[in-house]
């Protein structure tokens, strides 16, 4: 979600919101560095599910023929493997993070999206 590198670049975290109970835990003692802590939850919670519900949304809206079901799935499947991808990538750039919490988010955003198209009707052209 940054543009710029920060402290967590050529890093990997494997273990599923390992550092958001750190951070939630941060804030709500109000520890010294509970204004990073939140910074940190805005960004990559928000900002992960955020972008992704566009994603969901628009996946889903493109496949507006086939059932409602078959569609949040295929919508489902294509964020997951794009965020996938994106964390791959990432993976080999010394200048970026992998993060595990980021597929994570990124895929509830994409069900969120994928959830707010299927609830509308197909209207025939």
């Amino acid at each position: 979600m940054t543009l710029w590198p920060d402290s967590t670049v050529n890093s990997s975290n494997f273990a599923p919101l390992s550092q958001h109970g750190a951070a939630w835990s941060c804030v709500l003692r109000d520890c010294p560095g509970a204004v990073e802590s939140a910074r940190f939850l805005i960004i990559d919670v928000i900002g992960n599910v955020a972008v992704f519900i566009l994603v969901g949304y628009t996946v889903a809206a493109t496949f507006s023929g086939i059932s409602r079901g078959r569609r949040f799935w295929l919508a489902m499947a294509f964020g997951v493997l794009l965020s996938l991808l994106i964390e791959t990538i990432q993976f080999r750039i010394a200048t970026r993070a992998t993060d595990v919490d980021d597929l994570i988010f990124n895929t509830f955003g994409t069900a969120i999206g994928a959830a707010l198209r299927r609830g509308k009707a197909v209207r025939p052209t």
